[in-house]
């Protein structure tokens, strides 16, 4: 048997509208609130540290 992994990224552009939006929702994907969300539609959340949003 083989396994598909599909990794999501995201980024907020220079030339954003909302790019403040942008990084408030990237932040929040990868906060341990968002965690529980994720892993209840099968998905696994981010587990290590990451660059979060500047």
């Amino acid at each position: 048997d083989m396994q598909y992994i599909t990794r999501f990224a995201g980024a907020v552009t220079q030339k954003a509208d909302h790019p403040e939006q942008g990084k408030a929702l990237l932040t929040f994907l990868a906060s341990p609130q968002a965690a529980s969300v994720i892993t209840a539609t099968g998905l696994t959340p981010v587990s290590a540290p990451r660059d979060t949003a500047r």
